[in-house]
């Protein structure tokens, strides 16, 4: 049984009962960032949550808990509205820990042995203050490390605006260069966030960058989130992503890659209004890599691809999950598997998160079922095991199940 917690956002851990209790002497507080939560929720679902009532009504607990858990199949953005919640009450701290440490021992209790927390710095940050989160946070993980019982480090996500990017990665390096002992604690840069509009080939230089500084200093793991959600696009874009994460980035896992796994089956009679622009990128992918996908087995159709791309015109492409899309975006998939397993590729696999956020309409479409039949190595973790009520042992189960 999975032990080993690889992919795991640190706050994300909060289950309902958890944000209940710290938002009833806080809530009060956090009413303009409260507002902003209940707006852009719905914005997302269509309805505005009451929040006051999470904490004034007798039932406001189940109130929280309805407004809060992910718990069924649907998109990214109802899910980050549901996440905002966290955000608006938990604000990330230069000078209290507390919430952080309980996080941790709430995860120590379930019996993991290994816990790799994601966390970032706030946007609002300034150098001074990032560089007070950086030290406290670390000095935090080092002592409970100490104490023994299970190891925690830290992966540091980075936003996906590029300008964003690049700042917060220079003070997170100018960090572990200026304290060596507490950088210990640090064991990765990730990117994270919204996908749709932000492709991978936009990190070049960033990773670039980062490559750069571990041959000179401290190593950081490459992990990037990618082909988790793909409402946008065709899943064949999405598995583009996914590959040129990998290619082009050069990342040691990808986290989700839920395009290249799960079955096209799922989304049997979807439409997708996908940009030209994106059509255009995956069509010219597909001209430029024929060769090595064919020793993967699948060869594309060379007419039909220079006629699709003298035919695209400005706005959208309509993309139709039928049986000719299905059926080629599966030999694609394949293929694209069977070429990232001969090259080492590794994922980091969340199973009830996948489940829910590519809102698979069974099991049998599950990303790791994929994954497992062509032999692609992966990592399980628990994504935001809070947000979908789930824990490390669960995800064990699930993804032995599949």
């Amino acid at each position: 049984m999975l032990t080993h917690d690889f992919h795991v956002h640190l706050y994300g851990c909060l289950s309902a009962e958890r944000l209940w209790n710290f938002g009833k002497d806080l809530y009060k507080k956090r009413t303009t960032a409260l507002d902003w939560y209940a707006s852009e929720y719905q914005k997302a679902w269509g309805k505005k949550p009451d929040y006051i009532r999470y904490w004034e009504s007798q039932d406001g607990i189940l109130l929280l808990k309805d407004d809060f858990l992910f718990r069924s199949p649907d998109s990214f953005d109802r899910f980050q509205a549901n996440f905002n919640l966290i955000i608006a009450l938990c604000q990330i701290s230069t000078s209290d820990f507390s919430i952080p440490e309980q996080i941790i021992r709430d995860v120590q209790s379930s019996g993991l042995s290994y816990f790799e927390a994601r966390t970032l710095i706030s946007p609002r940050f300034d150098h001074a203050e990032a560089y007070d989160y950086l030290k406290g946070l670390c000095h935090l993980i080092r002592r409970m490390n100490q104490e023994g019982g299970m190891t925690t480090k830290l992966v540091f996500s980075l936003f996906r605006d590029q300008k964003l990017a690049h700042l917060h990665y220079d003070w997170i390096r100018l960090f572990t260069e200026r304290h060596r002992d507490l950088a210990e604690e640090i064991v990765g840069i990730d990117v994270a966030g919204k996908e749709e509009g932000n492709p991978p080939a936009e990190n070049i230089l960033l990773f670039d960058k980062i490559r750069k500084d571990n041959r000179k200093g401290k190593r950081l793991g490459l992990f990037y989130h990618v082909g988790e959600s793909f409402e946008d696009k065709g899943i064949i874009s999405g598995i583009r992503w996914v590959y040129e994460a990998h290619e082009l980035l050069k990342v040691d896992r990808l986290g989700h890659a839920t395009a290249l796994g799960v079955h096209p089956e799922n989304y049997r009679d979807k439409v997708v209004a996908e940009p030209t622009e994106e059509r255009f990128a995956t069509l010219n992918w597909l001209l430029e890599q024929q060769e090595v996908l064919a020793l993967h087995g699948y060869r594309p159709d060379v007419r039909k691809i220079r006629h699709e791309l003298e035919a695209l015109a400005n706005g959208s492409v309509r993309i139709v999950y039928d049986q000719d899309y299905i059926d080629e975006a599966l030999l694609i998939q394949r293929a694209v598997l069977s070429l990232l397993k001969s090259r080492d590729a590794v994922v980091e696999s969340c199973p009830t998160s996948n489940l829910r956020i590519a809102q698979l309409r069974s099991e049998q479409y599950h990303p790791v079922r994929h994954f497992k039949k062509y032999g692609l190595k992966f990592v399980l973790g628990t994504d935001d095991p809070g947000i979908f009520n789930t824990d490390w042992k669960t995800e064990s189960e699930l993804a032995d199940r599949l």
